[in-house]
């Protein structure tokens, strides 16, 4: 399992570069980067159109519906 903040940085870019697969593990470190996104855009205004990629935006919907089954 990972222990540290980068490595669900990682786990997604790996996946983004197609050199490891999508599956629940990544899935799952999606939604805790949006979580921190979140967190980040309530500090203040400055945060506010900070956003993921598109193609951050796609896994995290592929997130959203397993998370709908």
């Amino acid at each position: 399992m990972f222990n540290s903040e980068t490595d669900h940085y990682q786990l997604v870019k790996d996946a983004l570069f197609g050199r490891r697969p999508v599956n629940e593990q990544t899935l799952c470190s999606v939604a805790i980067l949006e979580d921190k996104l979140e967190r980040l855009k309530r500090l203040g205004p400055q945060f506010a159109t900070v956003s993921f990629s598109p193609s951050v935006k796609q896994l995290a919907k592929r997130q959203s519906a397993v998370a709908s089954l």
